[in-house]
């Protein structure tokens, strides 16, 4: 019996030193505040009419955790975006997300759909491609940052129809 009392007694102090203390700012309540934002990289698209795509799920990767863990999600889906009219610095807001403060060296992009057609009306297939794109951003409670998405369709047709990859140009950082 007392064994076993000794074994709870070092099995709860391991637990608590492998918590660690508690730091200030460590809260859950430590956030700061990310505007999530789509544009449009130009190749391709003077050739749509309308390009509409629609995120499956944005993350933000932790810095410093595994690759299959320490996933922030930001946006669990959004609407279909036209990103045809997204150019010369016009984006549309996914909106702002509260993001536990720290550093992220990671954003995940995973596309639900995408639909479009061309100015000379034919429908081309569209092929989203998930992407994990490298960023260094640092979330913090003093300012609020933008995550700037500039996506593009890129032409693959060989053949008819016309084929198109809609990838993600660059994740940047935007004010």
């Amino acid at each position: 019996m007392i064994a076993i009392r000794r074994c709870l007694l070092i099995l709860g102090l391991s637990a608590v030193v492998a918590a660690g203390p508690a730091v200030a700012g460590d809260a859950p309540s430590a956030v700061g505040v990310l505007e999530v934002r789509v544009t449009d990289h130009r190749p391709a698209m003077e050739q749509f009419q309308w390009l509409k795509v629609k995120l499956g799920r944005l993350a933000l990767h932790r810095k410093g955790a595994a690759r299959r863990k320490g996933w922030v999600d930001l946006v669990p889906g959004s609407p279909a975006i036209d990103i045809v009219p997204l150019k010369d610095g016009v984006y549309r807001s996914l909106g702002e997300r509260q993001v536990p403060i720290g550093r992220y060296d990671a954003v995940r992009v995973n596309f639900a759909a995408a639909t479009g057609a061309l100015k000379t009306g034919a429908s081309p297939t569209l092929r989203p491609q998930d992407t994990v794109v490298a960023v260094s951003l640092n979330v913090s409670r003093q300012a609020n940052a933008a995550l700037v998405l500039d996506l593009f369709a890129e032409d693959q047709t060989e053949h008819r129809p016309p084929r198109y990859a809609v990838k993600v140009k660059e994740v940047r950082l935007g004010r």
